[in-house]
């Protein structure tokens, strides 16, 4: 296996710090032990591997919750990391957020619809190393922030024939409710910053999302991008917000080279086939595409040039 680029791995470790007095903090590990504390004091506690929390602030109060980065930090979404945020008791609750990837040195602030907030740090490795920081505060209900939408991607990419996602970032106080219509007709008007959909036939569909403030209305409209996975391959989206695909053809005993690789293909497995040469220009349009396993094919040698187009290629595997 071979590292090309940078060095932030599976490394992330979460701090979770409350700051006012009535607050409490429930966690659920995987060993089931339930804790909670008093946050006056701004008492640290590690979010364990693949462990939850949940923030629960008085009555008559939502929960604020802001995340500061360090400098280029991030994780391995392809690897199973990523840190989720909710609207309410569980995982069932509205979706606030799912960060997965790699962010600037910037805060980011979330903020519930009422006195809950769930969180999910899911990751396959214990590394401690690098952390990003997590601190929530309780706000009275009558302290409000006018919604707004943020970088709302306008053209969106779905997969034919699978469940796939809208996103629609908005940031208020309290939580604002999202209008998420289809044809004009609303079709989900909850705090949750996606909407689940399945492409099966052409895209004559038109989808936007929206946020209301008193009588001032913000709205996007999507282009969607309908893209195809090359059969006999998997194709799984990642989590968070990008709409990444990992296209997953390992062991399929292919002679040749998929061509109809979707644009947004981040992980792309073609191990364990009969590859013998990788044409120069096939990956010339998968910008996105971070990691590449090409091992146990019969490949003689790589055309000079051939990733020239993939800038954000870091992991490539081909002995």
């Amino acid at each position: 296996m071979k590292r090309i680029a940078h060095e932030h791995e599976l490394n992330m470790k979460l701090l979770l710090e409350g700051k006012h007095r009535g607050c409490s903090f429930s966690s659920f590990l995987p060993i089931f032990a339930e804790v909670s504390l008093s946050q006056e004091t701004g008492t640290r506690v590690t979010l364990e591997t693949d462990g939850t929390r949940l923030i629960t602030v008085p009555e008559g109060h939502y929960v604020e919750m802001t995340i500061t980065f360090p400098i280029d930090h991030g994780s391995v979404c392809y690897l199973g990391v990523y840190f989720e945020i909710r609207d309410g008791l569980n995982q069932s609750a509205n979706l606030l957020g799912v960060f997965c990837g790699f962010y600037k040195d910037k805060e980011y602030v979330f903020r519930s619809s009422g006195r809950h907030m769930w969180l999910r740090f899911h990751r396959y490795h214990t590394s401690n190393d690098n952390s990003f920081h997590v601190k929530y505060t309780s706000k009275q209900m009558n302290v409000t922030v006018a919604p707004v939408l943020t970088q709302v991607k306008t053209t969106q990419f779905v997969l034919y024939n699978h469940s796939s996602f809208l996103w629609c970032p908005a940031e208020g106080a309290p939580a604002p409710v999202i209008f998420w219509r289809k044809n004009g007709i609303v079709v989900q008007n909850t705090t949750s910053v996606r909407y689940k959909l399945r492409i099966v036939k052409g895209n004559n569909v038109t989808y936007s999302c929206e946020v209301k403030n008193k009588d001032q209305l913000t709205k996007k409209e999507f282009v969607l991008y309908i893209e195809r996975c090359p059969g006999p391959c998997q194709c799984k989206h990642r989590k968070g917000t990008h709409s990444l695909l990992s296209v997953l053809c390992g062991g399929k005993q292919l002679k040749s080279f998929p061509w109809t690789l979707p644009l947004t293909t981040y992980f792309f497995n073609l191990s364990n086939n009969r590859l013998q040469q990788l044409p120069k220009g096939v990956l010339s349009n998968n910008t996105e595409l971070t990691s590449l396993l090409l091992t146990n094919n019969q490949l003689q040698q790589l055309p000079e040039g051939v990733f020239s187009s993939n800038t954000k290629l870091d992991t490539l595997s081909s002995t």
